[in-house]
């Protein structure tokens, strides 16, 4: 008897991924600066009061307080969610929405390569819309897919990676607008781009 998820035994092991190292990987989110010349004083003074066999320790609750004022616009501590890194917030958001095994995402493409990895660990859908040649894209044909019955969840990466390019701020809206499914907006990169998610606060980009 078999007690495993069908497809993942016929998806088979995942191809293995080549990654080029070059001298600064941002596409990787790799820093070009290295941290710790900076903070290292700092994170050895408090690492003095952590008791790392302790879970809840008083450095959480200061690090919530850090995180809402450096995002700001309205974002209290209820909205943040800890993860080991964004793939693991990737792989429990497709986790979260999996209904059943018709259930799918659906992604602008060229896009993060791992969208489709984590997808299929959840056991989630993922279908692509191809980017126009100008690396616009068509909100409408998004919508359609989006709106289906089985698709569970839209990804928007913005700036998108692996192209570094930004999506229009009134398509992102016109999409939100017109769906009442959730829409993950991935702005891992937010610190090249400068651009937030400024509906949040109902402001415009150049306020924010």
């Amino acid at each position: 008897m078999n007690l495993f998820r069908n497809d993942l035994l016929q998806a088979g092991p995942p191809a293995d991924i080549s990654v080029p190292r070059k001298k600064n990987m941002m596409c990787l989110n790799e820093s070009v600066l290295d941290p710790f010349q900076a903070i290292d004083e700092a994170f050895h003074q408090t690492m003095q009061e952590v008791h790392l066999n302790r879970y809840f320790s008083q450095v959480t609750g200061e690090l919530k307080r850090l995180l809402v004022d450096y995002v700001g616009h309205g974002v209290t501590g209820d909205n943040l969610l800890w993860g080991n890194g964004a793939d693991d917030m990737l792989f429990a958001c497709f986790l979260a929405v999996r209904e059943n095994n018709a259930a799918f995402a659906v992604s602008l493409a060229p896009s993060y390569f791992d969208y489709s990895t984590y997808s299929r660990a959840a056991g989630l859908g993922i279908q692509f819309i191809d980017y126009l040649p100008d690396f616009d894209f068509d909100e409408k044909k998004y919508l359609e897919v989006l709106n289906s019955p089985d698709c569970r969840l839209g990804i928007l990466c913005n700036p998108n990676n692996p192209t570094g390019h930004l999506l229009s701020d009134e398509k992102i809206l016109y999409v939100l607008e017109n769906t009442k499914k959730p829409v993950l907006l991935d702005e891992t990169y937010f610190e090249f781009s400068g651009r937030f998610a400024f509906w949040l606060s109902g402001q415009s980009t150049a306020e924010c």
